[in-house]
């Protein structure tokens, strides 16, 4: 809805009303990486701890049989293997943030100039859509890392039937792996929120690129009186703005439906305002 209101008072000459949109947009994007950033450090203590555990059992747990003890020793080492890595692509994943946390806040500076102000925000955007495809592959390996890991060590306390050893129980390596992959599940949250912020500016900016009003096929379209005369009067929006044969068919679905989760999600919290704010005024004018 705020887009489509951005895109009428773009028509009607208000520009501001337009880079205000892509403003607020572009700051929360920048608040959800912040959040994101400090939720992965958290997580990289968490890994380091359930690590140290782990590399402690091989010295606590001896098996009658010399090569199971032998297996068993290799199969901690393979799951300390995995959390190295583990620890390694989260500490290059916050650096890498961090690095960039430094220009994008630069743009406080150039917002100032009203001239170059577009550009400041078409830059803005265009430098959290960057980080965002250029990280993603490393945050879909992080989820694939924690989850093989979690596997890993599952099998492993199967195997030796080690689920109700002492020093196993009391360690709880099993549960704390899975909470670590829940942890990391819902600290992608704001990763995802970022990315659906800066697309909802990619939206409007590529549409509307020098930030002023044009038509776009399969979105709006000024039409004369002739125009509509001609077609009996219809106010049917499909019979002017025709349909955008630029669609971009290669695309990613499970992002895509990620961002249709995320759209819900916020579309039932603004019904949940309105509902309440429907309720208070009728109140309001209750005798």
């Amino acid at each position: 809805m705020e887009n489509l209101t951005a895109i009428v008072k773009l028509y009607r000459g208000d520009k501001g009303y337009f880079a205000k949109v892509l403003e607020k947009r572009l700051r929360l994007a920048l608040e959800e990486l912040k959040d994101y950033t400090g939720l992965v450090k958290d997580e990289i203590k968490q890994v380091q701890k359930i690590a140290a555990n782990i590399k402690g059992l091989p010295n606590k747990i001896e098996f009658e049989d010399a090569q199971d003890t032998k297996a068993f020793k290799a199969g901690i080492s393979s799951s300390g293997d995995l959390a190295e890595e583990l620890d390694r692509i989260l500490h290059n994943l916050v650096t890498s943030i961090d690095n960039q946390l430094e220009d994008l806040a630069a743009w406080e500076v150039l917002l100032k100039d009203k001239q170059n102000a577009h550009n400041a925000l078409h830059n803005q955007w265009l430098m959290l859509h960057n980080l965002y495809h250029e990280l993603q592959p490393q945050v879909k390996h992080i989820a694939q890392l924690y989850k093989q890991w979690l596997t890993g060590w599952e099998e492993l306390e199967k195997d030796y039937d080690v689920q109700r050893d002492k020093e196993v129980l009391e360690l709880k390596v099993k549960t704390s792996l899975r909470i670590a992959v829940d942890i990391h599940d819902n600290n992608k949250v704001a990763w995802r929120q970022m990315k659906y912020l800066s697309d909802e500016c990619g939206w409007l900016l590529k549409k509307f690129v020098d930030g002023e009003y044009t038509n776009v096929p399969g979105l709006c379209k000024l039409v004369t009186i002739e125009e509509v005369a001609a077609k009996d009067y219809s106010l049917s929006p499909g019979r002017y703005v025709g349909v955008d044969a630029s669609a971009d068919v290669d695309q990613d679905w499970e992002e895509k439906l990620q961002t249709i989760h995320i759209e819900i999600d916020i579309l039932n919290a603004e019904a949940i305002l309105l509902a309440k704010a429907v309720s208070d005024n009728y109140k309001s004018l209750s005798l």
